[in-house]
């Protein structure tokens, strides 16, 4: 009797640490792409002109639906300047607070939400980013993507177009373009 509880034990440990193992390593990967993630939207910025860059004080990214990336960037940000601004991140819930921001990061959402802020965004001096899959053929402009534990971005092209933001071409040569 005694062999057989400890046998369970041992099993019930074994699989708690695989588990905990397993959690560990998907949050260690988690951190690896929220920080290339972060790293390409700084890099974004730094080959992109808003028509109205030297008209801000401060440099406003928002985020959409992912609030472990929200709080990430806004500690990973705190001292950081893009384009000589003060850099501010903002967490938004609603379709109507997406706007007055330099940088939006749109992560998985409702579909219908999606559409609604692509809507509300469109052809306004915003850099949309998105962060599921399909979301460069909705309407963001760079969308991140998934392959061989890489994070890698496609840019619409025609959403660029129709969009006031200057891309220097070294950005649209490392980019995935679609239409």
């Amino acid at each position: 009797m005694f062999g057989t509880l400890m046998r369970i034990y041992i099993c019930a440990t074994a699989i708690i640490i695989a588990g905990f193992l397993v959690h560990s390593n998907l949050m260690a990967q988690d951190v690896k792409y929220s920080e290339r993630k972060a790293d390409l939207m700084k890099y974004f910025t730094e080959f992109i002109t808003w028509p109205h860059e030297e008209n801000i004080d401060v440099f406003k990214i928002k985020v959409f639906g992912d609030q472990y990336f929200y709080k990430y960037l806004k500690y990973l940000y705190a001292d950081i300047k893009i384009k000589g601004k003060v850099t501010e991140i903002e967490y938004v819930d609603s379709p109507e607070g997406v706007l007055d921001c330099e940088v939006l990061f749109i992560a998985s959402v409702h579909e219908e939400l999606v559409e609604e802020i692509f809507g509300v965004v469109k052809g306004k001096p915003i850099l949309t980013v998105g962060d599921s899959a399909g979301y460069a053929q909705k309407g963001a402009l760079f969308n991140f993507y998934h392959q061989n534990q890489k994070v890698l971005f496609e840019m619409n092209y025609n959403v660029y177009k129709e969009s006031p933001l200057k891309i220097n071409s070294r950005l649209l040569d490392v980019a995935k373009i679609i239409n």
